[in-house]
């Protein structure tokens, strides 16, 4: 959710502001800290001014990636 709102030049306290949410609470969802909801997803689209479809193509990508990365631990051979 940061890449993409600083790739479109928004602030996070301009979309904060849009969302009527704190700054820190819209860190704590780009940080991956708090779960948001599907309304809560479609409120930060329409604050960054992208589609919901698009958020969520982004975060499958980017689970996709950082489980390619991580190790998968490997069970000793019997």
């Amino acid at each position: 959710m940061r890449k993409r709102r600083e790739e479109l030049g928004i602030s996070q306290e301009v979309v904060a502001g849009r969302l009527g949410i704190t700054p820190s609470q819209l860190s704590k969802w780009e940080r991956r800290e708090r779960r948001i909801d599907v309304n809560e997803a479609r409120l930060y689209c329409n604050a960054v001014g992208i589609g919901l479809v698009e958020l969520i193509t982004e975060w499958e990508l980017e689970l996709l990636a950082d489980s390619a990365s991580a190790e998968v631990p490997r069970h000793p051979s019997a």
